[in-house]
């Protein structure tokens, strides 16, 4: 069973993209409105790939996938591969083993007001360290010896003539 959970959209990479196509002419390619296509500017191992984003579930990634991977664009053989949302990678027990190891852990999910933020954060340990004395300064003893002297009441004598 698959959950349709609006906040959950699944993706999908295509891999082994010709260098020369942008994200318009894949658009075209592939039928696809232009803001669901994101090509990076730099490529993993210098292979050029896409992600096509907001598939509403697996089973749209899925069909996607079987309908396009093993096509030609533009001459070249593209490879399809299904990614789950990404809330669903961030909570995977695979990364929350390596987010220990490194010694950052992730923060429970707490509900915002604003609603902005739907993944977990992540802290790692031992940063809430405050600083609570002041910083010291190191200052020469003549400008010391200048300094209190300037700051000392003189007397004045005043006589009446």
């Amino acid at each position: 069973m698959t959950l349709n959970n609006s906040s959950s959209k699944w993706s999908v990479r295509i891999d082994h993209l010709p260098a020369s196509i942008n994200y318009i002419r894949l658009a075209q390619e592939l039928r696809l409105p232009k803001y669901r296509i994101y090509i990076p500017k730099i490529f993993k191992n210098n292979t050029p790939y896409a992600w096509i984003n907001d598939f509403a579930d697996e089973e749209e990634a899925n069909e996607f996938v079987r309908q396009w991977s093993g096509a030609f664009i533009l001459g070249q053989h593209i490879i399809c591969v299904v990614s789950s949302p990404r809330s669903n990678q961030f909570n995977s027990p695979r990364l929350s083993q390596k987010l220990l190891a490194s010694g950052i852990e992730p923060l429970p999910n707490q509900q915002h007001s604003s609603g902005l933020s739907t993944q977990p954060k992540i802290r790692r340990e031992n940063s809430n360290v405050l600083i609570t004395s002041a910083p010291s300064f190191h200052h020469s003893n003549k400008d010391q010896d200048t300094f209190q002297n300037l700051q000392k009441p003189s007397k004045l004598l005043c006589t009446d003539k």
